[in-house]
């Protein structure tokens, strides 16, 4: 079933054999979620007349994260300065600096 391109993400599914479906591209997807169960289950080839109506549940963050995306940002903390570059020139592989050595 294909509805339209900007439909993207979790709503109440349409074929009312679970709580929520995913929609991806405007397509109904083989996820679905039941509660906090999420599972797989293939949408029937029955085509929907009417409108999506949203999920009532709260999004989980970075749902929608997709390979290629830019990973999150490095929380600014103490990071070692290697070859004169800060931890934001080298991106997220990035090392705690160590403590110093003990003092015998």
């Amino acid at each position: 079933m294909e509805i339209g391109f900007e439909i993207e993400g979790w709503y109440k599914d349409p074929f009312r054999l679970h709580t929520d479906r995913w929609f991806s591209n405007g397509t109904a997807t083989s996820l679905v979620r039941d509660g906090d169960v999420t599972s797989r289950d293939d949408p029937p080839a029955e085509t929907l007349d009417g409108t999506l109506v949203p999920s009532d549940e709260v999004p989980v963050p970075n749902e929608t994260v997709r390979a290629g995306d830019e990973p999150p940002r490095v929380p600014p903390t103490a990071f070692e300065n290697v070859m004169g570059l800060s931890a934001d020139d080298w991106g997220a592989h990035t090392r705690p600096v160590p403590p110093p050595p003990f003092d015998w």
